[in-house]
């Protein structure tokens, strides 16, 4: 198994995040361990001052073209998969996010699918 999880990225600018993309993968458990495996990493650099929600999804749109409904999490620093993952729903929560990484580190934001969108053309009428 490929578990696309761990390298480095700092930045001293404090005006902008790093945010890195995990897409494409899985949860795996094994021996009560959490891993996500397979997939792609991409990363995107945002002006701290125009996070909000939209603006995630928006840079991971730049890196995937996806019809899937994906719920996002990101990892709280120094936590494992089992017990950091945290959902990231509306503006308030990536605030909460932003609190957690205020010393230059990356943030690790992992995609999930859960279900497809459907359009007028999918459905019979």
């Amino acid at each position: 198994m490929f578990n696309c999880e761990f390298f480095v990225i700092r930045t001293d600018n404090l005006d902008n995040i790093a945010i890195r993309f995990h897409f494409g993968c899985y949860f795996h458990t094994a021996n009560g361990h959490v891993h996500y495996v397979g997939g792609e990493i991409a990363e995107s650099w945002i002006d701290v001052d125009k996070l909000s929600y939209f603006e995630i999804k928006g840079h991971l749109g730049d890196h995937l073209t996806s019809k899937s409904i994906l719920w996002l999490y990101w990892l709280q620093p120094r936590m494992d998969l089992g017990a950091g993952l945290v959902l990231l729903l509306d503006d308030a929560s990536s605030k909460v996010m932003i609190d957690y990484h205020t010393n230059g580190g990356a943030v690790d934001m992992y995609a999930k699918e859960v279900g497809m969108e459907m359009s007028a053309d999918d459905q019979e009428i």
